[in-house]
């Protein structure tokens, strides 16, 4: 049933969101310029920020954005694909339907990306320890509205084709 996608998709977020936020923390801080290797970064932010830092800075934010944007993405992979069914060959759907979930997942979601992201980059003293909102509001001060949509066009390229592809792989 829809309700049953839409539960499960959030219940999928929640989820993901509680396993990606470590992650993507090693990740944001890599990408925000350390010098070493994945070890030695992960070995800095437990030392400066600890197991909290490591596992909780920016997880509220990741939340806020894995929870929306699993129910966008499985709902538009399911209505994409009803809406499609016989108007386009059976072999189209999966990778229209992926195309459009990846596109339904990243573009209401991405202005709390670009927070959760800024939120996360910093380690140690640099680390205002600033709540989403009062990050929100600092990037708005330095970029205005445009800050939030910041990077979106190459991501969504990324995630039509990558999605797609999924929904491909996994219809067949």
């Amino acid at each position: 049933t829809a309700a049953g996608v839409a539960l499960a998709s959030c219940v999928a977020g929640a989820a993901g969101g509680f396993v990606c936020t470590p992650v993507e923390r090693l990740k944001v801080v890599m990408q925000a310029g350390y010098a070493g290797g994945p070890g030695a970064c992960l070995k800095q932010i437990l030392a400066e920020d600890g197991l909290r830092g490591l596992l909780g800075r920016g997880l509220g934010a990741t939340l806020a954005r894995e929870i929306p944007a699993y129910f966008f993405y499985f709902g538009a992979y399911e209505v994409a694909s009803a809406q499609l069914a016989g108007l386009v060959p059976d072999a189209l759907l999966p990778l229209l339907g992926g195309a459009a979930a990846g596109a339904a997942s990243w573009v209401p979601v991405y202005p709390v990306d670009v927070v959760k992201t800024a939120l996360q980059a910093e380690t140690g003293p640099a680390a205002d320890g600033g709540s989403a909102l009062q990050v929100a509001r600092s990037l708005y001060e330095k970029g205005g509205v445009a800050i939030f949509w910041d990077g979106l066009t190459p991501k969504l390229a990324r995630a039509v084709v990558n999605h797609a592809a999924t929904f491909l792989v996994f219809e067949r």
